[in-house]
């Protein structure tokens, strides 16, 4: 699947669910977002009229290229410290949770900056089981 054309309905249908999904696990979870390896979103979810929907769509986008850099940089040290997982980035009223995925990365947004290791392990978790049914059908 081509990351550079536009995704159809049936490509992304399988993204939505998962958003929808991921969204549905915790209340404190107000955004999540599919990005291809380029920054570009390929589907998100949003429960809340919070900070997201107050960013304009190149501030939104400059967020985006922003993390998938970052995880793409963490990512290159993989062989020599280990295999990237996850990055939390502590804002002043929020929490942005950087998760590697497929080959792009899932930008999670959770309302509060307290108590979130349950929603993190939550969400983790969920990743998962999904990468093991991914596994599980190329084998």
């Amino acid at each position: 699947m081509s990351m550079m054309n536009p995704l159809s309905f049936e490509q992304t249908k399988p993204f939505t669910q998962m958003c929808k999904d991921i969204i549905s696990l915790d209340d404190k979870i107000a955004f999540v977002s599919i990005l291809n390896k380029n920054g570009r979103l390929i589907e998100s979810e949003c429960c809340s009229d919070g900070m997201i929907k107050s960013l304009s769509s190149s501030e939104l986008q400059m967020l985006f290229i922003q993390r998938t850099l970052q995880t793409s940089m963490m990512k290159d040290l993989d062989n020599k410290l280990g295999k990237f997982n996850i990055a939390i980035i502590h804002r002043e009223s929020f929490t942005e949770c950087v998760f590697s995925f497929n080959e792009g990365v899932m930008l999670v947004i959770l309302k509060s900056r307290t108590k979130t290791n349950e929603t993190i392990k939550k969400i983790s978790k969920f990743l998962e089981k999904i990468e093991t049914y991914e596994d599980a059908l190329t084998c």
